[in-house]
């Protein structure tokens, strides 16, 4: 196989380049907003804040989404 046989075309090229210059920037701000939004020590009051918080808006969603609601019982 020869180096001209290995070559893909410009459009190939093209592709693959812009590609890399969206993709690292995009894993890099998503690496950096999951390290900003996890940061911090895990705690049973942290926990359960967003427990509640979840449950919350679950018993807003459920009534227009037509899935039970424990709230009637």
């Amino acid at each position: 196989m020869t180096v001209w046989d290995a070559t893909s075309s410009r459009l190939t090229l093209a592709i693959m380049a812009g590609v890399t210059a969206i993709l690292p920037p995009v894993v890099l701000g998503n690496t950096a907003w999951v390290y900003r939004v996890l940061r911090g020590p895990v705690t049973a009051e942290r926990i359960a804040a967003a427990f509640a918080a979840l449950n919350a808006m679950w018993l807003e969603l459920s009534p227009g989404l037509g899935l039970p609601d424990d709230r009637e019982q």
